[in-house]
């Protein structure tokens, strides 16, 4: 059967257009994502947290260099001290000794405060010591220096350390 050289061949059957995903396609899609967000979720949650400690560690620094400055402006001993014994989570005290040492001295209230993020994040200390500071800024206690104020929120911690002369500063 010759065709005629001008003839050209149709096909036998007619070529179908695919339209949308097959579902092969779909599943290598959802398979990926899933695989992707294995991995991003757990980096995301140890983002939140490292975060959480950080920002906490650094209002805690800043409370602690308000009462230093606090100390060294009105030349008389500033006590830091959180309301619930042993709780550094909750509120936060700083207050100025009037008096001295001397039986029935008064303390000032200087500042109240609850850091933003202590509801998240943990925070501890070894020493059970009131923390003050004298007149010069100078950090006094019976316990060792430097304090150390560990902060953990989820599986993340971070250090916050007090040096005797009055400096605070992360110590990761």
């Amino acid at each position: 059967m010759d065709l005629p050289s001008n003839a050209l061949p149709t096909p036998a059957v007619p070529a179908q257009r695919q339209d949308g995903f097959t579902l092969i396609e779909a599943m290598v899609t959802i398979g990926l994502l899933a695989i992707l967000l294995g991995i991003a979720v757990p980096s995301f949650d140890l983002l939140i947290n490292r975060n959480r400690a950080q920002s906490t560690g650094k209002e805690l620094a800043a409370l602690l260099q308000y009462a230093r400055a606090q100390a060294q402006i009105g030349h008389q001993p500033v006590r830091v001290a959180p309301q619930t014994e042993g709780d550094w989570s909750g509120e936060l005290i700083v207050s100025r000794l009037r008096g001295g040492d001397l039986a029935g001295h008064r303390e000032i209230e200087l500042r109240r405060v609850r850091l933003v993020d202590a509801g998240t994040v943990s925070i501890t200390q070894d020493a059970t010591a009131p923390l003050e500071f004298d007149g010069n800024g100078i950090a006094i206690g019976s316990d060792g220096f430097p304090r150390v104020f560990t902060l953990t929120a989820g599986r993340y911690s971070s250090k916050v350390c007090l040096q005797r002369g009055g400096a605070v500063a992360p110590c990761d």
